[in-house]
């Protein structure tokens, strides 16, 4: 699986949307983008289409809605986003298995009705062959979109987990849990924090994708997040994906930044102070989580090139 930089469009300007895609377009003609809330409603507000735009400019989208709702809306409203050629929508685990399961059945049932409908006209030789041909690569050659669930917001700490929401679990053992829960409901992966990704992998396999925001570098301000990692840690955590925003967006060099974060989590991590840092991480981790029927992580840690050894 090819790992590759999420950076969040947390925009809610059509101009600074395209400053900002211009700018980076220099750096990488196609990088990923995240459409989250603030983008997405805003452009329902003020009449602009961020998802089109930056389709149309060749990059990907994670379409960050973090959908909840009863089963039957929440399936109806995928299959609407998966019309629109998006490469990643997310829903809030917490929603159930019912509610996720409906979620991959719609996107099943979507591209078996393109399918039949590409059998259907090619089967009527009076229909045109270039039509028959923009239908085909406008839906079934387009990838089906990878279908996340999302478990703990990185926000999230665990005593506002216990005392505020009332889950009497840690934050890795409620992820682990949702995760679970997203595999047997036929979800490709799930949004996580990069404490989380090597118990998910445990539980869950190596293909179960993990997205992971809270990525911050080492001289970044820690912001309102609260399980967070560098680039380079959640490369040999074993993210296949990071959500990077603020550290982006907001420096003083857009790509600049982009580079660096793209280097330090696609690339082999050879910079010292790096790996010392997620040595920290690592044993900071392991003295804060506790071993369980599921997973475990063991020490001492013997390569930090080869992530944490494990074993049930």
């Amino acid at each position: 699986m090819e790992k590759n930089v999420i950076v969040a469009c947390d925009f809610n300007e059509k101009k600074e949307l395209v400053e900002f895609l211009d700018k980076m377009e220099k750096a990488d003609p196609n990088f990923y983008c995240k459409v989250g809330m603030e983008l997405f409603y805003s452009g329902a507000l003020k009449g602009f289409y961020p998802v089109d735009m930056i389709k149309d400019r060749g990059h990907k989208v994670f379409l960050d809605l973090k959908l909840k709702d009863i089963p039957n809306t929440v399936r109806n409203t995928v299959k609407v986003l998966a019309k629109s050629g998006v490469d990643m929508i997310n829903v809030h685990a917490d929603g159930g298995f019912q509610m996720m399961k409906q979620v991959v059945d719609s996107v099943n049932e979507l591209y078996s009705d393109y399918a039949k409908e590409y059998e259907c006209l090619a089967n009527n030789h009076s229909y045109p062959a270039e039509a028959l041909k923009d239908i085909l690569q406008k839906n079934l050659q387009r990838p089906r979109p990878i279908l996340l669930g999302v478990t703990v917001l990185t926000s999230m700490s665990e005593e506002e987990l216990k005392k505020e929401i009332g889950v009497n679990r840690t934050p890795m053992e409620q992820v682990v849990a949702l995760a679970k829960l997203c595999k047997k409901a036929g979800l490709d992966g799930v949004v996580c924090s990069p404490e989380e990704v090597m118990a998910v992998k445990e539980a869950c396999g190596d293909d179960f994708i993990t997205v992971t925001p809270g990525i911050r570098f080492l001289d970044s301000k820690k912001d309102d997040q609260t399980r967070i990692a560098t680039p380079a840690c959640a490369n040999l955590l074993g993210s296949d994906y990071i959500v990077v925003g603020r550290p982006i967006t907001k420096a003083d060099d857009v790509v600049e930044a982009y580079t660096r974060c793209k280097k330090d989590f696609t690339e082999e991590v050879t910079n010292e102070i790096e790996i010392e840092n997620a040595k920290r991480y690592m044993e900071d981790l392991k003295a804060k989580t506790k071993k369980n029927d599921d997973w475990i992580i063991i020490e001492p840690i013997q390569d930090i090139h080869s992530g944490i050894q494990k074993r049930k």
